[in-house]
């Protein structure tokens, strides 16, 4: 035991740890994990046939679709590391060095297991590796999308090489190495534009988005301004967001609302759509010819860690951080509600499943696992504690241009009346209360 390897081992896990999440708060995040896996067993009952059964006997959800165990490592190496930084010593430093390497562990378990449900898929349905994936209008391949497991591996394979250096640093064997601070993100408060003001109809409809009733709000933060890609042809565009934190009936823990608020998108079911038409039944009844798509919600891109991103600047502003190099850092003091969100998500779809297979219109199991799972959230990509290694984690990929039918608000205001919209609107939202009364779902 060295006094001076302990020394240098607490100013790693102060400055530059591993698995770290400052600011999370950690009894909601276990709730919210808790929700997570109630959704995904949820999905599992609802998706008849002997196929699924099969499959998710072979491939269960919950491992396969989720790094679930993971996530709750991840929890628990930023408990550990708390408890270690309140009252340091050797034993504790231990501790959390084994906690580190069970993390590790299950990180790439997740990742394999979710390569391996891929493969097998690939397999049992036909997809064509080298074919884009179709869901998504710019986006990877499916070879792409195996690459970039590939990568959370190697990731992996360093996080391992890592705990092995801090063991040395432990020992005083050799000083700590640690990384530069924190990389800015993209807004700062200086350099923020002047975005046009929103149009008076999209308002109107934005008003009915936010005035969901089976919904309590109790943070709202409007406008946040940030920088992408996703609704703008693959052009890097400023773009005016609302955040709202949030208490939903379908799930027992909270969440977070991330609303595009310049701009809406609909779907034109007259030109194609992705699923089968039993989906937007509620709207074809009232002769209306687009859905409204919420252009933030975790499926239609295929990298939500702008969500992460747009978290942390609003955690930045709403609360004081001792350290707040480590969430820029880390951009997970909120993961506890992007979790929510992805409960509430998947507790949706597994209601959807059951409409679908109550019309014998399945979706493909592919259509899961590549758009209904968010693995640019759950292995935590654009959080420095995680990502380890220089390469790029980002995987682009989105529905919102011409070519996948959506239409914006700016171009449909043209030609249909504000009050059609919004009842489009209005329908769109209302689509499980329609089922429930029709279907008894």
């Amino acid at each position: 035991m060295s006094a001076y390897g302990l020394e240098n081992f607490i100013q790693v896990t102060k400055n530059d740890p591993l698995f770290a999440a400052e600011g999370l708060d950690l009894d909601n995040g276990r709730y919210a994990l808790n929700e997570l896996k109630k959704s995904f067993d949820a999905i599992k009952r609802a998706w008849k046939g002997l196929l699924a059964r099969t499959f998710f006997f072979k491939y269960p959800p919950e491992e396969t679709a989720c790094p679930i165990r993971f996530l709750e490592n991840f929890i628990e190496s930023e408990s550990v590391r708390r408890t270690f930084l309140e009252n340091p010593s050797y034993e504790g430093a231990k501790m959390l060095l084994r906690q580190w390497t069970k993390t590790k562990e299950a990180y790439s378990e997740g990742a394999n297991s979710y390569k391996e449900a891929l493969l097998a898929l690939k397999k049992i349905e036909g997809m064509n590796e080298n074919a884009v994936i179709h869901y998504f209008d710019s986006a990877v391949s499916f070879s792409g999308l195996i690459d970039w497991i590939d990568g959370l591996l190697a990731n992996s394979q360093r996080v391992g090489a890592e705990i092995k250096e801090l063991e040395s640093v432990l020992n005083g064997l050799r000083p700590p190495l640690i990384k530069s601070l924190a990389q800015s993100l993209v807004v700062e408060a200086k350099n923020l534009p002047r975005l046009p003001p929103v149009d008076s109809g999209l308002q109107e409809l934005l008003k009915i988005e936010t005035s969901k009733k089976h919904i309590k709000k109790y943070e709202t933060f409007d406008p946040i301004i940030y920088w992408l890609a996703h609704f703008d042809e693959g052009n890097v565009t400023p773009r005016r967001f609302i955040v709202s934190f949030e208490e939903s009936n379908n799930i027992n823990c909270k969440r977070m609302s991330l609303l595009l608020a310049d701009d809406m998108y609909f779907l034109n079911l007259k030109r194609g759509h992705l699923l089968d038409l039993s989906n937007y039944e509620p709207l074809i009844k009232k002769g209306l010819d687009y859905w409204y798509q919420p252009a933030t919600y975790f499926y239609t891109t295929l990298d939500v860690s702008y969500w992460a991103d747009i978290a942390s600047i609003v955690d930045m502003k709403r609360r004081y951080f001792a350290y707040p190099d480590l969430v820029l850092r880390q951009r997970s003091s909120l993961l506890d509600l992007l979790i929510g969100t992805a409960a509430s998500i998947s507790a949706n779809f597994s209601v959807q499943i059951k409409i679908f297979s109550h019309y014998r219109k399945l979706p493909p199991l592919n259509f899961f696992y590549l758009v209904r799972v968010h693995p640019t959230l759950y292995f935590l990509p654009f959080n420095k504690s995680v990502w380890r290694i220089k390469k790029d984690p980002h995987l682009f990929g989105t529905r919102f241009t011409r070519r996948l039918y959506h239409e914006s608000y700016y171009d449909l205001k043209k030609r249909v009346p504000l009050h059609v919209l919004k009842d489009i609107v209005e329908t769109s939202n209302n689509r499980f209360p329609y089922f429930k009364e029709k279907l008894g779902i």
